[in-house]
């Protein structure tokens, strides 16, 4: 079973919901911020503090956030519908709660039209990035021209501009390529050339560019690429402040490209602040599929019991879509 494409699904998942409770604390912080908040640099699971002082945290040490909840409610639409079915994602998501849906956002836009086929307009945000791993656990690396239809159109009831949608398209990338066995240089390349065929297809959207993003990104390493946004777009690293997709997607592969440890790779993710959550919970779903056993047992451990996570059936049934071949409204 350690070499099939269930294994590395149950990686993905485990991956996902353990990097998401991971980068909690570290939301809307910089990285200056963290250890002034903290003590020190976030290095294991802490309980988080809320940025503004004010009151608890929404979110409780190991608990998941809307990214863990919203991939899941992609995950078993996909098995509910046999396939992908754009009006069908749309009626599950609606029925999501809101503390997973927050007023302002792409998802809560989305909640107020109450539209199952909704298109949204704009949307800069990682909402759809962060949600987009089964259609990458369901589409193979050999069903391309699938993985970027399906990517856009599960992102667009929420989030329809150049950058989120090929965040979303990115993302999937990297969790197909993973699950099939390629090596992170391998997962890279595939990645970056599938969103060559996106933005080829796309480009009348904006002349923004992810692959060229996340190029920069990887070039000078995260750390400095979020210092750069600091410097020369945001222009302070104060207030509660946090990455779009372009940046989050970028953050994810320059740390990729380093061939660190999932616990290596989730520390330095978490220590970037910003949308950390989102960030390392991207960044660890491909990791996850990549070595499964890399995973701290006792991070696997206290996620799973904390949320009551048990994804082996999901797994399983996901793994049979990707197999047999996913199905889609086209």
């Amino acid at each position: 079973m350690k070499n099939d494409y269930t294994y590395r699904i149950l990686g993905t998942l485990n991956g996902l919901a353990i990097g998401d409770a991971f980068g909690t604390p570290a939301v809307h912080y910089s990285p200056r911020e963290i250890p002034e908040m903290y003590g020190e640099k976030i290095t294991n699971f802490i309980t988080p503090i809320r940025r503004s002082g004010k009151g608890k945290s929404k979110w409780e040490k190991y608990e998941v956030t809307d990214d863990t909840i919203q991939t899941l409610i992609l995950a078993n639409s996909l098995i509910k519908f046999n396939g992908f079915s754009r009006e069908g994602f749309g009626n599950e998501l609606l029925k999501i709660e809101e503390r997973y849906c927050k007023p302002g956002t792409g998802c809560g836009r989305f909640r107020v039209k109450a539209n199952p086929n909704n298109i949204a307009e704009g949307g800069e945000g990682n909402g759809s990035s962060m949600r987009i791993a089964p259609i990458g656990i369901c589409c193979s690396v050999h069903e391309v021209d699938k993985l970027v239809r399906l990517a856009v159109d599960s992102s667009t009831l929420t989030h329809n501009t150049m950058g989120a949608l090929g965040g979303s398209v990115a993302i999937a990338s990297a969790v197909s390529a993973a699950i099939e066995g390629y090596t992170i240089n391998e997962i890279i390349e595939f990645s970056l050339n599938t969103l060559r065929k996106f933005e080829t297809r796309y480009s009348s959207k904006c002349s923004c560019s992810i692959l060229k993003e996340i190029k920069f990104a990887i070039d000078i390493g995260p750390e400095k690429y979020v210092e750069h946004l600091i410097l020369n777009k945001y222009k302070t690293d104060e207030g509660e402040w946090g990455f779009i997709a372009l940046e989050s997607v970028a953050c994810v592969f320059s740390l990729l490209s380093l061939n660190l440890s999932f616990k290596e790779s989730a520390i330095k993710s978490v220590n970037l602040g910003g949308d950390s959550d989102s960030t390392t919970s991207m960044l660890c779903a491909i990791l996850g599929a990549i070595n499964f056993e890399d995973i701290p047992h006792d991070w696997l451990r206290n996620v799973g019991q904390k949320n009551n996570l048990d994804f082996k059936e999901l797994a399983i049934n996901l793994n049979n879509l990707r197999v047999h071949g996913l199905k889609d409204d086209n």
